[in-house]
């Protein structure tokens, strides 16, 4: 089953703040999507499939992307 991550997280991942990963879904294209069904609540409440976190970050793992700095 694919993962599911919010701006919080990757933002956390890379060292930066969800607002640069708005900004990206904004200028790029990052394909994001909100829940139907989340019960969270967040100043950012979209989701970014591991597949496409990878994809857009050129990485083949998430161990790969983890290892990226902002």
């Amino acid at each position: 089953m694919e993962r599911n991550y919010t701006f919080e997280t990757i933002a956390r991942s890379l060292g930066t703040t969800p607002e640069q990963i708005k900004r990206l879904e904004t200028v790029s294209g990052l394909e994001t999507f909100t829940p139907g069904n989340d019960r969270t609540y967040s100043k950012y409440p979209k989701r970014i499939k591991e597949s496409e976190v990878l994809r857009f970050f050129k990485c083949e793992t998430m161990d790969d992307f983890r290892k990226l700095k902002w």
